[in-house]
Protein backbone atom coordinates (compact mmCIF):
# COMPACT_ATOMS: atom_id res chain seq x y z
CA UNK A 1 0.00 0.00 0.00
CA UNK A 2 1.46 3.36 -1.10
CA UNK A 3 2.64 5.63 1.67
CA UNK A 4 1.49 9.31 2.29
CA UNK A 5 2.74 12.53 3.68
CA UNK A 6 0.80 13.29 7.19
CA UNK A 7 0.87 16.88 8.38
CA UNK A 8 0.20 17.60 12.30
CA UNK A 9 -2.22 20.73 13.03
CA UNK A 10 -2.54 22.36 16.64
CA UNK A 11 -5.40 23.35 18.22
CA UNK A 12 -6.40 24.54 21.48
CA UNK A 13 -9.52 23.18 23.55
CA UNK A 14 -11.63 26.33 24.88
CA UNK A 15 -13.98 24.96 27.08
CA UNK A 16 -16.54 27.77 28.74
CA UNK A 17 -19.42 27.82 31.24
CA UNK A 18 -21.90 29.65 33.06
CA UNK A 19 -22.51 29.39 36.46
CA UNK A 20 -25.95 29.73 38.00
CA UNK A 21 -26.97 34.14 37.98
CA UNK A 22 -23.37 34.37 36.54
CA UNK A 23 -23.48 36.53 33.56
CA UNK A 24 -19.22 35.49 32.86
CA UNK A 25 -18.26 32.54 31.35
CA UNK A 26 -15.42 30.38 33.00
CA UNK A 27 -12.59 28.68 31.43
CA UNK A 28 -12.33 25.27 32.57
CA UNK A 29 -9.96 22.73 31.58
CA UNK A 30 -10.60 19.26 29.64
CA UNK A 31 -9.73 17.23 32.93
CA UNK A 32 -12.23 19.02 35.17
CA UNK A 33 -15.26 18.97 32.95
CA UNK A 34 -14.80 15.34 31.40
CA UNK A 35 -15.15 11.93 33.18
CA UNK A 36 -12.71 10.63 31.04
CA UNK A 37 -13.87 6.93 31.50
CA UNK A 38 -17.12 7.77 30.67
CA UNK A 39 -15.72 9.91 27.75
CA UNK A 40 -13.92 6.42 26.36
CA UNK A 41 -16.38 3.57 27.53
CA UNK A 42 -18.91 5.86 25.68
CA UNK A 43 -17.08 6.24 22.14
CA UNK A 44 -15.63 2.86 21.80
CA UNK A 45 -16.38 1.48 18.44
CA UNK A 46 -19.07 -0.68 19.86
CA UNK A 47 -21.41 2.06 20.58
CA UNK A 48 -20.93 4.04 17.47
CA UNK A 49 -24.44 3.80 16.61
CA UNK A 50 -25.66 6.27 19.06
CA UNK A 51 -22.16 8.38 18.12
CA UNK A 52 -23.41 8.97 14.31
CA UNK A 53 -23.75 13.11 13.60
CA UNK A 54 -24.87 14.78 10.51
CA UNK A 55 -22.67 18.10 10.56
CA UNK A 56 -24.45 18.59 7.46
CA UNK A 57 -27.40 16.98 5.34
CA UNK A 58 -25.93 13.62 3.95
CA UNK A 59 -22.90 13.82 5.60
CA UNK A 60 -22.48 11.55 8.52
CA UNK A 61 -19.84 12.11 11.12
CA UNK A 62 -19.01 9.58 13.33
CA UNK A 63 -16.39 10.16 16.49
CA UNK A 64 -14.42 6.72 17.89
CA UNK A 65 -12.12 7.03 20.70
CA UNK A 66 -9.37 4.36 20.99
CA UNK A 67 -7.66 2.27 23.97
CA UNK A 68 -4.12 2.65 24.75
CA UNK A 69 -3.77 -0.61 25.86
CA UNK A 70 0.36 -0.54 26.88
CA UNK A 71 -0.59 -2.51 30.45
CA UNK A 72 -2.49 -5.37 28.78
CA UNK A 73 0.22 -5.47 25.75
CA UNK A 74 1.73 -8.60 26.40
CA UNK A 75 -1.36 -10.32 27.39
CA UNK A 76 -3.50 -9.15 24.31
CA UNK A 77 -2.28 -8.38 21.20
CA UNK A 78 1.55 -6.63 19.61
CA UNK A 79 1.21 -3.67 20.41
CA UNK A 80 -0.16 -2.75 16.45
CA UNK A 81 -4.07 -3.69 16.62
CA UNK A 82 -3.25 -7.44 16.09
CA UNK A 83 -4.51 -9.86 18.92
CA UNK A 84 -2.65 -13.86 18.88
CA UNK A 85 -5.30 -15.10 16.61
CA UNK A 86 -4.82 -12.61 13.68
CA UNK A 87 -8.05 -10.62 14.13
CA UNK A 88 -8.11 -6.89 14.15
CA UNK A 89 -8.59 -5.02 16.90
CA UNK A 90 -9.47 -1.31 15.69
CA UNK A 91 -10.01 0.05 18.96
CA UNK A 92 -6.28 -0.99 20.94
CA UNK A 93 -3.18 0.69 20.15
CA UNK A 94 0.30 0.39 21.88
CA UNK A 95 1.78 3.67 22.75
CA UNK A 96 5.28 3.58 23.11
CA UNK A 97 7.74 5.10 26.52
CA UNK A 98 6.93 8.62 26.84
CA UNK A 99 8.09 11.53 29.69
CA UNK A 100 3.91 11.92 29.93
CA UNK A 101 1.20 10.02 31.46
CA UNK A 102 -0.52 8.22 28.55
CA UNK A 103 -3.78 8.04 30.32
CA UNK A 104 -3.91 12.41 29.98
CA UNK A 105 -4.52 11.80 26.14
CA UNK A 106 -7.90 11.03 24.17
CA UNK A 107 -6.52 8.86 20.87
CA UNK A 108 -9.21 9.38 18.68
CA UNK A 109 -10.51 9.22 15.03
CA UNK A 110 -13.16 11.41 13.39
CA UNK A 111 -14.28 9.92 10.67
CA UNK A 112 -16.26 11.14 7.54
CA UNK A 113 -18.59 8.12 6.24
CA UNK A 114 -19.86 7.86 2.83
CA UNK A 115 -21.77 5.34 0.78
CA UNK A 116 -20.52 6.80 -2.68
CA UNK A 117 -17.84 4.02 -4.35
CA UNK A 118 -15.37 5.26 -7.28
CA UNK A 119 -14.97 3.37 -10.04
CA UNK A 120 -12.37 1.13 -10.02
CA UNK A 121 -10.05 0.83 -12.97
CA UNK A 122 -7.24 -1.91 -13.59
CA UNK A 123 -4.50 -0.81 -15.28
CA UNK A 124 -3.49 -4.49 -16.30
CA UNK A 125 -6.34 -5.92 -17.56
CA UNK A 126 -8.33 -2.48 -18.40
CA UNK A 127 -11.09 -4.09 -16.47
CA UNK A 128 -13.19 -1.07 -14.99
CA UNK A 129 -15.56 -2.08 -12.00
CA UNK A 130 -17.77 -1.04 -9.11
CA UNK A 131 -17.48 -2.03 -5.68
CA UNK A 132 -21.16 -2.75 -3.84
CA UNK A 133 -21.84 -1.93 -0.36
CA UNK A 134 -23.60 -3.69 2.08
CA UNK A 135 -26.61 -1.44 3.51
CA UNK A 136 -24.36 -1.24 6.98
CA UNK A 137 -21.02 -0.34 4.99
CA UNK A 138 -20.00 2.52 4.67
CA UNK A 139 -16.37 4.18 2.61
CA UNK A 140 -14.15 5.59 6.16
CA UNK A 141 -12.53 8.81 5.74
CA UNK A 142 -10.77 9.34 8.73
CA UNK A 143 -8.85 12.03 10.77
CA UNK A 144 -6.75 10.85 13.41
CA UNK A 145 -5.82 13.22 16.69
CA UNK A 146 -4.68 13.06 20.08
CA UNK A 147 -5.93 15.16 22.99
CA UNK A 148 -4.00 16.03 26.19
CA UNK A 149 -6.67 16.91 29.27
CA UNK A 150 -4.48 18.72 31.27
CA UNK A 151 -3.15 21.58 28.97
CA UNK A 152 -6.57 21.52 26.64
CA UNK A 153 -4.04 20.67 23.62
CA UNK A 154 -5.18 18.88 20.38
CA UNK A 155 -2.79 17.72 17.44
CA UNK A 156 -4.95 16.27 14.67
CA UNK A 157 -3.99 14.90 11.27
CA UNK A 158 -4.78 16.84 8.27
CA UNK A 159 -7.05 14.76 5.78
CA UNK A 160 -7.84 16.54 2.14
CA UNK A 161 -10.63 13.69 1.80
CA UNK A 162 -12.03 13.57 5.54
CA UNK A 163 -11.50 16.60 8.23
CA UNK A 164 -8.97 19.56 6.85
CA UNK A 165 -9.26 21.90 9.60
CA UNK A 166 -10.63 20.76 13.24
CA UNK A 167 -11.82 24.04 14.40
CA UNK A 168 -15.91 23.90 12.67
CA UNK A 169 -16.29 20.28 12.38
CA UNK A 170 -15.56 19.11 15.77
CA UNK A 171 -16.74 21.65 17.53
CA UNK A 172 -20.21 21.09 16.00
CA UNK A 173 -19.85 17.48 16.64
CA UNK A 174 -19.06 17.42 20.32
CA UNK A 175 -21.86 20.69 20.84
CA UNK A 176 -24.15 17.93 19.37
CA UNK A 177 -22.93 15.19 20.75
CA UNK A 178 -22.76 16.35 24.35
CA UNK A 179 -26.62 16.84 24.31
CA UNK A 180 -26.86 12.64 24.03
CA UNK A 181 -24.00 11.95 26.46
CA UNK A 182 -24.43 13.64 29.58
CA UNK A 183 -22.46 11.01 31.78
CA UNK A 184 -19.09 11.94 29.52
CA UNK A 185 -19.74 15.42 31.82
CA UNK A 186 -19.11 15.48 35.34
CA UNK A 187 -22.00 17.09 37.46
CA UNK A 188 -20.79 20.53 37.81
CA UNK A 189 -20.13 20.92 33.91
CA UNK A 190 -23.74 19.54 32.52
CA UNK A 191 -25.52 23.06 31.95
CA UNK A 192 -24.47 26.04 29.74
CA UNK A 193 -21.00 23.94 28.29
CA UNK A 194 -19.56 25.99 25.30
CA UNK A 195 -16.80 23.63 23.41
CA UNK A 196 -14.63 25.67 20.85
CA UNK A 197 -11.90 24.22 19.16
CA UNK A 198 -9.31 26.69 17.46
CA UNK A 199 -6.34 26.67 15.39
CA UNK A 200 -3.37 27.96 18.00
CA UNK A 201 -2.19 31.43 16.66
CA UNK A 202 1.98 31.79 16.42
CA UNK A 203 3.25 35.43 17.17
CA UNK A 204 6.48 34.44 16.12
CA UNK A 205 5.94 33.30 12.75
CA UNK A 206 7.80 35.46 10.45
CA UNK A 207 10.86 34.40 13.53
CA UNK A 208 10.77 31.06 13.04
CA UNK A 209 10.72 31.09 8.98
CA UNK A 210 13.73 32.62 9.19
CA UNK A 211 15.43 29.94 11.20
CA UNK A 212 14.00 27.41 9.06
CA UNK A 213 16.69 25.73 7.50
CA UNK A 214 14.29 23.42 5.34
CA UNK A 215 14.23 23.73 2.06
CA UNK A 216 11.16 26.10 0.73
CA UNK A 217 8.62 24.20 -1.49
CA UNK A 218 5.81 26.64 -2.21
CA UNK A 219 4.79 30.25 -1.93
CA UNK A 220 1.06 31.36 -2.42
CA UNK A 221 -0.39 34.65 -2.47
CA UNK A 222 -3.55 36.64 -2.69
CA UNK A 223 -3.69 39.76 -4.05
CA UNK A 224 -6.64 42.87 -3.65
CA UNK A 225 -6.02 43.33 -7.58
CA UNK A 226 -3.38 42.22 -9.89
CA UNK A 227 -0.92 44.77 -9.63
CA UNK A 228 1.10 43.64 -13.05
CA UNK A 229 4.93 45.44 -11.10
CA UNK A 230 4.33 43.34 -7.47
CA UNK A 231 3.19 40.03 -9.60
CA UNK A 232 6.35 40.49 -11.86
CA UNK A 233 8.39 41.10 -8.65
CA UNK A 234 7.04 37.86 -7.62
CA UNK A 235 7.91 35.89 -10.86
CA UNK A 236 11.47 36.50 -10.66
CA UNK A 237 11.89 34.50 -7.19
CA UNK A 238 14.63 31.57 -8.52
CA UNK A 239 14.13 29.24 -10.49
CA UNK A 240 12.21 32.10 -12.54
CA UNK A 241 11.77 30.25 -15.47
CA UNK A 242 9.77 27.09 -13.85
CA UNK A 243 8.14 29.47 -11.78
CA UNK A 244 7.20 32.12 -13.93
CA UNK A 245 4.89 28.97 -15.83
CA UNK A 246 3.75 27.54 -12.84
CA UNK A 247 2.63 30.99 -11.61
CA UNK A 248 0.88 31.95 -14.64
CA UNK A 249 -1.04 28.80 -14.68
CA UNK A 250 -2.66 29.37 -11.31
CA UNK A 251 -3.79 33.12 -11.40
CA UNK A 252 -7.11 33.49 -10.98
CA UNK A 253 -9.56 35.99 -10.16
CA UNK A 254 -12.52 36.15 -7.92
CA UNK A 255 -14.77 38.12 -5.78
CA UNK A 256 -11.41 40.86 -6.27
CA UNK A 257 -9.13 38.71 -5.31
CA UNK A 258 -6.20 37.18 -7.24
CA UNK A 259 -4.39 34.68 -6.50
CA UNK A 260 -1.66 32.49 -7.71
CA UNK A 261 0.71 29.93 -6.11
CA UNK A 262 4.56 29.46 -7.15
CA UNK A 263 6.08 26.06 -6.68
CA UNK A 264 9.70 24.81 -6.35
CA UNK A 265 8.57 21.38 -7.54
CA UNK A 266 10.05 18.05 -6.61
CA UNK A 267 12.71 15.47 -7.58
CA UNK A 268 16.33 15.56 -8.50
CA UNK A 269 16.91 18.14 -10.86
CA UNK A 270 14.62 20.38 -9.54
CA UNK A 271 15.38 24.17 -8.73
CA UNK A 272 15.25 25.77 -5.28
CA UNK A 273 14.00 28.84 -3.94
CA UNK A 274 16.87 31.65 -3.27
CA UNK A 275 15.72 31.28 0.73
CA UNK A 276 17.48 34.63 1.91
CA UNK A 277 15.97 36.38 -1.62
CA UNK A 278 12.33 34.93 -0.85
CA UNK A 279 12.42 36.27 2.56
CA UNK A 280 13.75 39.93 2.07
CA UNK A 281 10.68 39.72 -1.22
CA UNK A 282 8.21 38.42 1.70
CA UNK A 283 9.30 41.32 4.10
CA UNK A 284 8.82 43.81 1.65
CA UNK A 285 5.93 42.78 0.22
CA UNK A 286 4.17 43.26 4.02
CA UNK A 287 6.27 46.30 3.97
CA UNK A 288 5.41 48.34 0.63
CA UNK A 289 2.28 46.28 -0.52
CA UNK A 290 0.23 45.65 2.51
CA UNK A 291 -2.96 47.37 1.18
CA UNK A 292 -2.94 44.79 -1.91
CA UNK A 293 -2.04 41.55 -0.04
CA UNK A 294 -5.00 39.97 1.30
CA UNK A 295 -2.59 36.24 2.17
CA UNK A 296 0.80 35.19 2.08
CA UNK A 297 1.36 31.57 2.97
CA UNK A 298 4.84 29.84 2.74
CA UNK A 299 5.75 26.31 2.75
CA UNK A 300 8.49 24.45 3.50
CA UNK A 301 9.46 20.72 4.01
CA UNK A 302 9.08 20.84 8.00
CA UNK A 303 6.07 23.13 8.50
CA UNK A 304 3.88 25.68 6.66
CA UNK A 305 4.14 29.90 7.93
CA UNK A 306 0.60 32.62 7.20
CA UNK A 307 2.02 35.29 7.22
CA UNK A 308 -0.97 37.49 7.61
CA UNK A 309 -3.06 35.62 9.83
CA UNK A 310 -0.26 34.28 11.89
CA UNK A 311 -1.75 30.90 12.01
CA UNK A 312 0.52 27.78 12.96
CA UNK A 313 -0.63 25.62 9.98
CA UNK A 314 1.61 22.42 11.25
CA UNK A 315 4.36 22.08 12.83
CA UNK A 316 5.69 18.55 11.98
CA UNK A 317 5.40 15.74 8.75
CA UNK A 318 6.00 12.17 8.53
CA UNK A 319 5.16 9.42 6.13
CA UNK A 320 2.24 6.53 7.24
CA UNK A 321 1.36 3.80 5.13
CA UNK A 322 -1.90 3.11 3.65
CA UNK A 323 -3.27 0.33 6.14
CA UNK A 324 -5.98 2.00 9.01
CA UNK A 325 -3.90 -0.38 11.55
CA UNK A 326 -0.63 0.47 11.18
CA UNK A 327 -1.90 4.18 10.24
CA UNK A 328 -3.55 4.80 13.42
CA UNK A 329 -1.16 3.16 15.83
CA UNK A 330 1.94 5.06 14.22
CA UNK A 331 -0.08 8.68 13.72
CA UNK A 332 -1.04 8.01 18.12
CA UNK A 333 3.00 7.86 18.36
CA UNK A 334 4.65 10.32 16.36
CA UNK A 335 1.69 12.59 17.40
CA UNK A 336 2.62 12.05 21.41
CA UNK A 337 6.22 12.86 20.20
CA UNK A 338 5.59 15.75 18.63
CA UNK A 339 3.61 17.00 21.68
CA UNK A 340 6.62 16.15 24.01
CA UNK A 341 8.64 18.40 21.80
CA UNK A 342 6.32 21.23 21.28
CA UNK A 343 4.83 21.27 24.25
CA UNK A 344 6.58 24.25 25.68
CA UNK A 345 6.31 26.46 22.89
CA UNK A 346 2.51 25.45 22.80
CA UNK A 347 1.47 26.24 26.07
CA UNK A 348 2.79 29.55 26.17
CA UNK A 349 0.92 30.31 22.66
CA UNK A 350 -2.30 28.94 24.52
CA UNK A 351 -1.92 32.03 27.20
CA UNK A 352 -1.48 34.79 24.69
Amino acid sequence: MASKRVKVYPYQVKLTYKKKGKKKRIEVNSEDVFNIDNFRESFKIDKLGRNIVELVPDVPFLLIIDKNDNDNDANNNNGNGDNKDGETNNETYKINDTDNDTNDFLFGRLIRLRKEVPRILNLATQEERIEILEESENLEEISHFVWNLNENLLLAEYNYYAVRNFSAPLTAYLTTIINKHKEILTSDFKPELKVEINSILDPKVFEKLKKDKSRVTKIQLSLAEPKVSYIDNALNQEPADMLRRRAIETIEGESYHFNFALSSGHGKGKGIFNTPKLINFAETSLKDNKDIIKGMRIETETSAYDLIRHSLYYIESFEMDGKIISDSSLFYNKAVDIYNEHYIELTEYIKL
